[in-house]
């Protein structure tokens, strides 16, 4: 269960009303004054929501957001800005945040985005905590027994139609996007990136000479969530 609000606010009075407001509804907060101060301590391991302003001094708040994807694609992410231009608003969602938030805001508001960011995360979580395979479509990630790992969206997109019909084949057709000779070529180049990360799991792709691939996964055959 997400407990955990990480603030990372340069403005005082905003800052601590942000602490306030999630304190109120019996989140734990940590805040910080800007990117270094956050990136110099330790990191935990546990998920939790980051609301983190655009305009932080030194580091922007979208390369925070950036580093912080790399790690982490699960925890919910809210960027928050006094910046109405809708340039800046793409690049804060472009950045890797779940939503952007305009100041000023209801404060009530933030905090049904925040507990409804948390249930959905949550659902996630307890999906990837199951022991098996699994494709996990909201974070462009398979895990096994414990073991995650991410994918590029065309590898994603390819891993999902393959799961779809576990130990069956796929012709190229069906796994590309488009299904032009471009699109056919750039199946195999992503099958092949596949395999080395399925490797990592005792997984792997099999081609079927001239017709395709399959999905070779070991009993009891894997699930996908929806």
């Amino acid at each position: 269960m997400i407990e955990r609000v990480v603030v990372i606010e340069d403005e005082i009075n905003m800052s601590e009303m942000l602490t306030y407001l999630m304190e109120s509804n019996n989140y734990q907060v940590e805040a910080y004054n800007s990117a270094e101060h956050f990136f110099s301590e330790v990191p935990r391991n546990d998920h939790c929501v980051y609301l983190i302003d655009h305009m932080l001094p030194g580091i922007p708040g979208t390369a925070v957001v950036k580093t912080i994807r790399m790690l982490d694609k699960i925890s919910p992410v809210f960027m928050i800005s006094s910046m109405k231009d809708n340039s800046e608003i793409k690049e804060g969602l472009k950045s890797g945040a779940d939503d952007y938030l305009l100041k000023p805001f209801h404060p009530e508001h933030l905090v049904m985005k925040v507990k409804n960011a948390c249930i959905r995360t949550e659902v996630v979580l307890k999906n990837m905590m199951n022991v098996g395979i699994k494709v996990i479509p909201e974070a462009q990630a398979l895990i096994k027994d414990g073991h995650t790992v991410n994918f590029t969206p065309k590898e994603f997109a390819i891993l999902n139609e393959l799961f779809k019909s576990p130990n069956e084949m796929r012709t190229r057709e069906q796994l590309s996007v488009d299904g032009d000779d471009l699109s056919l070529r750039n199946v195999d180049v992503q099958v092949f990136t596949l395999r080395k990360k399925l490797f990592k799991l005792d997984l792997k792709i099999e081609s079927i000479r001239g017709k395709g691939y399959r999905l070779v996964v070991p009993k009891p055959l894997a699930r996908r969530d929806k």
